[in-house]
C-alpha cells in the first residue's frame, strides 16, 4: 500500500511539475520537518500509518500535508493532495483556505518543532 500511496504522490507532483524528494530515512518524523524547514521546503507530505490502513479509523488513503512557517498539519487525501500544493505554491488559495477545508492534524511530532 505505501509504494502505491508514494506513485500516486510522485504522479500527481509530476503532472504539476512540482519537485519532491522522498525521505526515506530512519529518522523521526519531527527530524525530518526540522531538516526541511532548514532548508527551506515550504511544505511536507507525511505518508503514515493511517494512510497505509494499519488503524482501523478510516483514513486509509489520506496522508498529513504540513506547511512550514505555521507548522500546522492537515489530513487530506492521496488524490486531491498535489492539486492542492500546487495551488497554494502558486499563490491561487491561501494555506487558511486549506485549514478551513481539510481537518487538522495534530501530532506529538508537531509539538517538538515549535508548533
Amino acid at each position: 500500500k505505501y509504494n502505491e500511496i508514494l506513485a500516486d504522490l510522485r504522479a500527481g507532483f509530476s503532472s504539476h511539475g512540482i519537485s519532491y524528494k522522498v525521505d526515506d530515512s530512519g529518522a523521526s518524523v519531527g527530524k525530518r520537518y526540522a531538516r526541511n524547514d532548514e532548508l527551506g521546503v515550504a511544505m511536507a507530505v507525511t505518508v503514515d500509518f493511517d494512510s497505509v490502513g494499519h488503524n482501523d479509523n478510516g483514513l486509509s488513503g489520506t496522508v498529513t500535508l504540513r506547511e512550514r512557517d505555521s507548522c500546522t498539519q492537515v489530513r487530506i487525501a492521496v488524490s486531491e493532495v498535489a492539486d492542492v500544493v500546487a495551488r497554494v505554491t502558486s499563490g491561487k488559495m491561501a494555506w487558511k483556505e486549506v485549514q478551513g477545508k481539510y481537518a487538522e492534524q495534530r501530532q506529538s511530532a508537531s509539538a517538538s518543532v515549535g508548533a
